[in-house]
């Protein structure tokens, strides 16, 4: 699903996961902020304290002249947001690995045709009637610098710019 977030260069983090509504909406609301490249390099020394010798060794090497991402006051955030949502689950992106079994689109925000979630979801009966009542089901998928979001849904989410009420 190509979005406005892939108009943006570089990382992106989730910033917060809203649950919003009433009685009767059933609407979830994901703040993705844009990480911006430091202007100062990163000293590797306060990286690779700690560490034995070989390997503050090797890690200076790599880390020496590189940039830090942070998120700046001026990193704009993204709202993607899901009208109605049958299931959503938050992975630490260090726990989430790419699977072969998976297929699907490529983008900030990825629609998946065959994942191993909506499996899981599908194989109970309450993912087999949320399908039969509400139409086809499908699996987007956020993959963020910190976090992967897995929605079932059977509508895209609306991705745009946000801005803070004020």
């Amino acid at each position: 699903m190509k979005s406005i977030l892939d108009e943006v260069p570089g990382f992106h983090y989730l910033d917060v996961l809203v649950l919003a509504g009433h009685e009767y909406d059933n609407r979830l609301q994901i703040i993705v902020v844009e990480g911006i490249t430091s202007k100062e390099p990163i000293d590797p020394d306060e990286v690779v304290g700690g560490q034995p010798p070989e390997i503050r060794e090797a890690l200076s090497k790599v880390l020496r002249g590189s940039h830090g991402i942070t998120i700046e006051p001026i990193s704009r955030r993204f709202s993607v947001t899901f009208d109605d949502y049958a299931a959503w689950q938050v992975v630490n992106e260090s726990w989430s690995s790419y699977r072969s079994y998976e297929q699907g689109d490529e983008g900030a925000v990825r629609t998946l045709t065959r994942s191993t979630y909506l499996d899981y979801f599908m194989d109970y009966e309450d993912g087999k009637v949320a399908n039969e009542i509400a139409g086809p089901l499908q699996h987007f998928r956020i993959w963020t610098s910190d976090a992967v979001i897995d929605v079932i849904s059977r509508d895209e989410p609306r991705v745009e710019l946000w801005k803070p009420k004020e």
